[in-house]
Order: C-alpha cells, then sequence, then structure tokens
C-alpha cells in the first residue's frame, strides 16, 4: 500500500507532491515531508510549521503510484497556471 501526499507552503503556496510507499495511517503519523532536494531546502528555509501535509490518493502498489503521482503533479501545474 502506499500514498500519494502533497505539501503546501502556507508562505509562498508553493506545493510539492510525492508518493511514497506505506499504509495511510502509518504515514499521517510520521514526520516524512519527502526526500527531494527542493522540499528540504524550503523546510531548511521557512521552517516545518510552514506546511501543511495531506493524502490525496492511496494506491496499492509502486507501479500505479508512480501513474497518479504523475498525474497529480500535472493536475497540480493546470491548477497553478490559470
Amino acid at each position: 500500500m502506499g500514498v500519494i501526499y502533497k505539501i503546501t507552503n502556507k508562505i509562498s503556496g508553493k506545493i510539492y507532491v510525492g508518493k511514497r510507499q506505506i499504509a495511510p495511517y502509518l504515514f499521517l503519523s510520521s514526520n516524512y515531508y519527502g526526500s527531494g532536494r527542493g522540499i528540504r531546502d524550503a523546510i531548511k528555509s521557512y521552517g516545518i510549521d510552514s506546511f501543511t501535509r495531506e493524502i490525496i490518493d492511496t494506491t496499492e502498489n509502486n507501479t500505479i503510484a508512480r501513474k497518479k503521482e504523475i498525474e497529480n503533479v500535472d493536475k497540480e501545474i493546470l491548477c497553478h497556471s490559470k
């Protein structure tokens, strides 16, 4: 089982979408905010309290998770480009 998650910077409005192979209840109780350089640098700059985190989808396997992650990134790009 895995999750597709969205992290939002409450100050800059930037959004980070990612995937993680973990049960949803474990993800929500963890301190995981992503491993990408962009999100790590933003957390250093703004502080962890400047971010919200939510599960936007769940998936049964990593192949589907990757496809859903890409779909959700595309949705976010479309929503913010208007």
